[in-house]
């Protein structure tokens, strides 16, 4: 069964980043997965705060929670 996205981001015309599931423990943690018309495989970050906000690593950058709209 195919997961429904939780939150998204656009990050261009055809598609953006997905958040997946958030499962909350020692470790807080994401499932993200791009989608640009196919969703790539779905992985585990973690969590991390800074002064800004929480946020994960994904291609590299931090991305921050508040930058995603619920769906």
């Amino acid at each position: 069964m195919e997961r429904k996205p939780i939150a998204t981001k656009g990050m261009s015309n055809f598609g953006g980043i997905e958040i997946l599931e958030i499962k909350y423990g020692i470790e807080d943690k994401v499932l993200v997965a791009d989608n640009y018309g196919t969703r790539s495989k779905p992985y585990w970050c973690k969590l991390r705060e800074s002064d800004n906000g929480t946020y994960f690593i994904h291609n590299g950058r931090r991305e921050y929670l508040s930058d995603y709209m619920k769906v």
